[in-house]
């Protein structure tokens, strides 16, 4: 532990603490993941970067190599999911860090064990501890000001992006009809959350 500190903190930019508002507008990102034991392991990620306006949307299947990794750690569970949805992080900072630095960032996710990770910086599993220190040294690294929150599954626009081939859209919309109650109730609050940051 030791070791690993003295390179980290020898390395990391000075820690900076905000007063006041950001400068620049956010940006929102929605990660999501898919897992099937047999079959597709996807990551899917829109990112909303309010200075611009542009949408930033990609998808992708996980490599062979890290389903192998986890399963070096893990096993082979029934559901690897939680390691997914947390890679899905890690893809979008490792993937958008021009639009990241420096900026006031709120990210969405859908799985609570993944919130758990990035929140606090660690996981007891080993997997999910390596994944969660490699998002904290990324974004220590960019220095942005994120906020990790909860977005019900189904709203969740990275969901289909996890799940079928990419298709481009120019604004990623929710048909109020197809949401239950509840997560229309949810997309309300995150549009008016959003609207203020």
């Amino acid at each position: 532990m030791r070791k690993f500190l003295t390179i980290v903190l020898t390395k990391l930019s000075p820690l900076r603490w905000y007063f006041s508002a950001p400068t620049r507008p956010t940006v929102v990102v929605y990660s999501d993941a898919q897992y099937s034991l047999l079959g597709r392991k996807g990551l899917g990620i829109v990112v909303h970067d309010k200075e611009t306006g542009l949408n930033h949307i990609c998808r992708g299947e996980v490599p062979p190599a890290i389903v192998e990794w986890v399963i070096v750690h893990r096993g082979n569970l029934q559901s690897q999911i939680n390691q997914y949805e947390l890679l899905a992080l890690v893809a979008a900072v490792m993937t958008f860090p021009h639009l990241l630095r420096d900026r006031h960032v709120v990210f969405w996710a859908d799985n609570t064990t993944t919130l758990a990770a990035a929140v606090h910086g660690y996981f007891a599993y080993p997997d999910l501890a390596a994944l969660s220190n490699t998002l904290h040294l990324l974004l220590a690294g960019l220095r942005p000001r994120t906020y990790f929150i909860h977005v019900p599954g189904e709203p969740n626009i990275a969901d289909i992006r996890s799940r079928v081939p990419f298709v481009p859209e120019v604004q990623p919309k929710f048909h109020p009809a197809s949401l239950k109650p509840v997560d229309k109730i949810a997309i309300d609050s995150i549009a008016l959350y959003i609207g203020q940051c």
